[in-house]
């Protein structure tokens, strides 16, 4: 059965690892309810209502530029282009990072030199 994080036909290598849920402690949720949200606050109903209406509709654009990213990142994966990912192509890729950050920096103080 295909995972639901998986292009179809992607092979398991490609395949994003599956999250763990974990709840959040007490007090640390992270979108926590707005003080004007707050009973205590409200000036009226309506005012109330619209704002927690702005903010359901901000959050609902952020999840659909979200999921757009993941429904691309997916498609990458699938024509093949994404990297494997393991202990040595990471400390491979730390190193070349690392060699054409020091390349760039060099260049730049021969620059101001």
């Amino acid at each position: 059965m295909p995972r639901p994080d998986c292009s179809p036909g992607a092979p398991e290598s490609h395949c994003a690892p599956t999250p763990k849920l974990v709840p959040y402690p007490y007090g640390s949720h992270p979108h926590p309810r707005p003080a004007s949200l707050h009973p205590a606050s409200r000036r009226s109903e309506e005012e109330a209502v619209a704002e927690a209406l702005a903010l359901w509709e901000e959050r609902e654009r952020n999840r659909i530029a979200f999921l757009a990213t993941l429904t691309d990142a997916r498609a990458s994966l699938a024509r093949g282009e994404g990297r494997e990912l393991t202990e040595d192509s990471l400390q491979e890729l730390a190193k070349s990072v690392k060699e054409r950050g020091r390349a760039r920096l060099a260049t730049e103080l021969a620059r101001s030199a």
